[in-house]
């Protein structure tokens, strides 16, 4: 079995392109399995909390690769041998490729191609914009919740842009929106990339397809493909304060960035600039919560104190 990988910023719509392409009698997927992060991420010393100490794990890892004869990429070569493993357990039989659809997958690109040599990669990207109205729209618009999602934009259009510009013969572009522009050619150009024939009816039954993890919204969004998200981002953005922290984020993001997502720093704030929403109050009380409470660190003392009232352990390494 062969193994693809869906990479996007979440919000990008993979989750539409994973359920067009589960449709396919020779691909197999489930949500976003998430299991190539905690293996590739053990050596880095501040990408992770936890109780068992994560400064001693990478100590430990550090010195596990000096012990195998092929160091850093033998450690991550096993454990894609791992992954690879339990996704053939859980495919259905005589299946061709198994689809990974992890979106911060972004984080760990390079490591994704030292754990899998052998695996093709479908990198999709969607306008900035509407990427951050897709964030606003996923949270209910609330504003506490919106800034453990900066990464997504700040650190995930520099990374995968970099990925973008240097393709490989292992390595697909798909625009969200070609895809929903003309689903049947674009879909016809991914599985030409696989090496697989168009099926037509890969597109129809498209609400009958459940995935048992990942966007919890899929079941009930994609019933059809639509246009009408692409422009979504006119209503969405409907306060002072949401379009404030989108400028702010992309402001941060190097300009050269924006041409991988086929568009420009100044045409994606003049976007911004374009709307006219006005002041709410309760918009900026919920930010001002969530930027304490996410940037201040008082998580992991909610953490903490959740353990204490359990009656666990509560030290954070």
């Amino acid at each position: 079995m062969k193994l693809v990988f869906l990479i996007s910023l979440p919000r990008s719509g993979s989750t539409l392109l994973q359920r067009l392409l589960m449709g396919h009698s020779q691909i197999a997927t489930c949500g976003e399995p998430w299991l190539a992060l905690p293996i590739a991420l053990m050596d880095r010393r501040y990408e992770g909390f936890s109780t068992y100490g994560h400064f001693s794990l990478n100590n430990s890892v550090t010195n596990l690769y000096e012990l195998l004869p092929g160091g850093r990429e033998q450690f991550l070569s096993e454990g894609g041998n791992f992954i690879t493993s339990l996704y053939e357990k859980i495919s259905p039989p005589n299946k061709a490729f198994f689809l990974d659809k992890t979106p911060r997958y972004y984080k760990i690109i390079p490591e994704l191609k030292l754990m899998f040599p052998q695996a093709k990669f479908l990198y999709m990207t969607r306008e900035p914009i509407s990427v951050y109205a897709s964030i606003l729209n996923y949270i209910d618009g609330k504003m506490y919740r919106l800034p453990t999602w900066r990464q997504d934009i700040v650190e995930g259009m520099h990374k995968l842009s970099f990925e973008i510009d240097n393709l490989d013969s292992n390595s697909y572009l798909i625009r969200y929106e070609d895809l929903v522009a003309d689903p049947t050619d674009t879909l016809s150009n991914v599985l030409d990339f696989l090496g697989l024939s168009f099926e037509p009816d890969i597109i129809d039954r498209l609400n009958q397809r459940n995935i048992n993890l990942g966007d919890p919204s899929s079941g009930k969004k994609y019933d059809t493909i639509s246009r009408k998200s692409i422009h979504s981002w006119k209503t969405v953005i409907n306060s002072k304060t949401k379009r404030a922290v989108g400028m702010n984020w992309l402001k941060e993001v190097p300009e050269s960035c924006f041409l991988s997502f086929n568009t420009s720093k100044s045409e994606e704030l003049k976007k911004f600039d374009s709307l006219k929403p006005k002041t709410d109050l309760r918009n900026i009380a919920s930010w001002l919560t969530g930027a304490t409470y996410f940037y201040g660190g008082l998580n992991v003392v909610r953490w903490g104190f959740k353990r204490r009232k359990e009656k666990l352990h509560s030290a954070v390494y």
